[in-house]
């Protein structure tokens, strides 16, 4: 079974900030880490309880590549 996730408006609007900081930085980079982080929003998708619980229901998925977090509830 596969959960939905749903991005709030301020974290598309990071993302989107981050990738566009990494594409300045080098060409190609921020399509590397736009594609990292939507294969761990996959992974939180298919098993949110895989990922360590920080507060609460609050999990983080902790990027390998990039030094990046994503912080979710379950």
């Amino acid at each position: 079974m596969s959960y939905m996730v749903v991005l709030r408006r301020i974290a598309k609007r990071e993302f989107d900030d981050a990738i566009a900081w990494y594409e300045n930085r080098h060409e190609g980079l921020g399509r590397d880490f736009s594609t990292a982080v939507e294969r761990e929003i996959e992974r939180i998708a298919s098993s949110p309880n895989q990922f360590a619980r920080v507060k609460n229901e609050i999990r983080r998925a902790v990027l390998r590549r990039f030094p990046y977090s994503i912080y979710f509830c379950s």
